[in-house]
């Protein structure tokens, strides 16, 4: 079973899981667990790419603010590359 990820209305990418044949067969509750998880994916690429999340602050540690973990500046790198 495989899902969207998507970012400014295009897909970026997709979540797949995939089963063992002795186990049983995806359900619509699986289809809905599945589905949130893409929505959740995709809101959270659309808020790392936003920059909202990311660190002005060039110290090498990563710093709470408002009980969002900021990324450091290699961290938000790396995500970005990730992200393209």
């Amino acid at each position: 079973m495989t899902g969207p990820v998507v970012s400014n209305g295009q897909l970026v990418g997709g979540i797949a899981l995939t089963r063992d044949r002795d186990q049983p067969a995806f359900n619509a509750q699986n289809l809905a667990d599945l589905s949130a998880l893409c929505l959740h994916m995709s809101t959270r690429l659309a808020t790392l790419r936003s920059g909202s999340v990311f660190s002005t602050n060039t110290q090498p540690t990563a710093v709470q603010v408002f009980g969002t973990p900021r990324l450091t500046p290699r961290e938000r790198q790396i995500a970005e590359l990730v992200a393209q």
